[in-house]
Order: C-alpha cells, then structure tokens, then sequence
C-alpha cells in the first residue's frame, strides 16, 4: 500500500471536495499539523499529510461529550 501524502493546502482542497461546506480552514489545518493532532512529515519547508489518514485523525480530535444522567454539574467559580 503506498500512502497518498499531500501538502496542507492539497489536504485542505481534499477535504473541501469531500466536504463543500466544511467548517475547516487551511489556517485551523496548519495549526492541526503543526501541534501533531494531524500526523505529518515534513520535507524541507513543507508538511506531507497521508491522505488516507485524515477522516481518522479528525475523528479522533471530536471528543463527543458522554451524558451524565443524575448527576448534578459544578457551577464555576465565577458565579458561585
């Protein structure tokens, strides 16, 4: 299997056919790729992203909260 590496601006072209009214910009992708949220390697100046990688990787960033049932949540400082 060969990976499919892309720029970051490529990636976000990518995502933009997946996806027309994705709320992902190249600005918010490069800041994925540069704390390591989104896997990369770089070459020279350039960060490569595999494609392949990308839904599951930004799957795993959306934490989808778990519901509490009867249990009452801590108010915060500021209005206690």
């Amino acid at each position: 299997m060969v990976a499919r590496m892309r720029t970051i601006g490529e990636t976000y072209n990518y995502i933009k056919e997946q996806d027309s009214e994705t709320s992902i910009t190249p600005f918010a992708l490069r800041r994925m790729v540069l704390s390591g949220v989104i896997p990369s390697v770089r070459s020279g100046k350039k960060f490569l992203i595999d494609i392949d990688l990308i839904n599951e990787s930004l799957h795993k960033t959306i934490k989808q909260p778990e519901p509490e049932c009867g249990v009452m949540r801590k108010l915060p400082e500021r209005i206690r």
